[in-house]
């Protein structure tokens, strides 16, 4: 969610810049769609109740419709906070979303936030997005200092932090599938590594360091492998 906000408009290629499209700013009080890169779906909300949170004041925050759907449920106003987080009167600010502190109201009056509600099973560590038509200037509705604890601009580019860089022996002992994705330059790869790949490595792992560890065994105590496994027998070695 962080991710589609901060790369919508900032990170544009002069490259990419034509003349008969012309780059147009946002700016404070425009009413704006949020469009997903790759499945170019619309940030949307409808009067239904998010999967987590029951409370009849949160509305569920979806990804709808494609390049030919569209809603009128898709639009959005961008209100820019100012230095006292308050709404700011200047409409000829300009969003930038990586130094501004800011908020999205829908057209149906409420506004984007997040929580601390998580999802759990294969949505670990992604924080429920709703729209809550009584929320206060005291909730994190896209909030810089959130971004910065949760991305980092190495190179001109965005790029996120990985939590688990440092673990990488937590991969064989995780139960499920793992989903990996990088569609903020501009590309996307979707890979999915499957569990039971996981559990077929570290079995493997494991029956090797064994299998090795028997042979030395044997090798210290001099121990013949009978004919019919004489082929387990690392090449070179032989047992009188």
């Amino acid at each position: 969610m962080m991710g589609l906000q901060a790369d919508t408009f900032i990170h544009i290629k002069i490259s990419l810049q034509v003349e008969a499209n012309p780059l147009e700013l946002v700016h404070n009080g425009d009413q704006i769609r949020l469009e997903h890169f790759a499945s170019t779906r619309k940030l949307h909300s409808h009067d239904y109740r998010p999967q987590i949170t029951s409370k009849r004041e949160h509305q569920e925050v979806t990804a709808y419709g494609d390049k030919l759907i569209n809603d009128v449920y898709d639009y959005w106003t961008l209100i820019v906070l100012d230095d006292d987080n308050r709404h700011s009167r200047d409409m000829n600010i300009t969003w930038q979303t990586l130094n501004q502190r800011f908020r999205l109201l829908h057209i149906r009056g409420c506004a984007l936030i997040s929580h601390g509600a998580y999802y759990e099973g294969e949505g670990h560590n992604h924080q429920e997005v709703t729209c809550m038509a009584s929320a206060g200037l005291h909730y994190p509705f896209v909030v810089y200092n959130r971004l910065e604890q949760g991305i980092g601009l190495q190179d001109g580019l965005l790029n996120p932090k990985l939590e688990n860089a440092g673990t990488p022996m937590k991969w064989f002992l995780k139960r499920t599938s793992s989903k990996l994705w990088y569609k903020l330059s501009g590309f996307s790869v979707h890979l999915v590594l499957n569990a039971a790949v996981q559990k077929f490595i570290t079995s493997a792992i494991i029956g090797y360091m064994g299998f090795l560890c028997l042979i030395k065994f044997l090798a210290k105590r001099q121990i013949k492998l009978p004919a019919q496994l004489s082929w387990l027998s690392i090449a070179g070695t032989t047992y009188t």
